[in-house]
């Protein structure tokens, strides 16, 4: 009997998220099964997509291409870099070139750097300043991509009356 049946019940699985450290980017893999009397699991292909990442957000990501032919499971994709985001599938090819695709919902992300956290100088300026007693502190707060600074009256930094807010993007 011809075999006219891809492979079938393979699997892909890795971190869906952010990494910092891209030599833990585990990948497991497997390839399934051929139908039986099939001809056998021939080439199996793992192929990697990417995108430009911009404050956690993944852009358009381009096509998929090869990266290794026949991996082990867990195979370690330690080429990704800081700033991208990445998809894997698993093309897995029987010993008569029927072909099946498995692939994944998830999305990795990698972020080796941390957010540098700003310098912020305080300028009161009030149209009315302060009395003898008042004192006005503040505090910022830093994420990726944005800062933000809110001046409390009278109180410690956090606590008490908020009288400005900004936020830098």
């Amino acid at each position: 009997t011809k075999d006219t049946t891809a492979p079938t019940t393979g699997s892909i699985s890795y971190l869906n998220g952010f990494t910092n450290n891209p030599a833990t980017n585990n990948i497991t893999l497997s390839n399934g099964t051929d139908n039986v009397g099939g001809s056998g699991i021939g080439t199996v292909q793992l192929e990697r997509q990417s995108a430009t990442m911009t404050v956690g957000v993944c852009g358009a990501y381009g096509a998929f291409g090869v990266i290794f032919t026949n991996p082990v499971s867990p195979y370690t994709d330690s080429t990704v870099t800081d700033g991208n985001c990445y998809k894997y599938r698993l093309v897995v090819s029987d010993n008569v070139s029927n072909q099946a695709t498995f692939t994944s919902t998830d999305e990795l992300k990698v972020d080796t750097f941390n957010p540098a956290v700003p310098s912020v100088g305080l300028i009161a300026v009030a149209q009315n300043p302060p009395g003898a007693n008042d004192t006005v502190t503040g505090a910022a707060t830093a994420v990726e991509g944005s800062a933000t600074l809110k001046v409390y009256k009278n109180s410690a930094c956090g606590v008490g009356d908020v009288i400005a807010s900004f936020t830098v993007l």
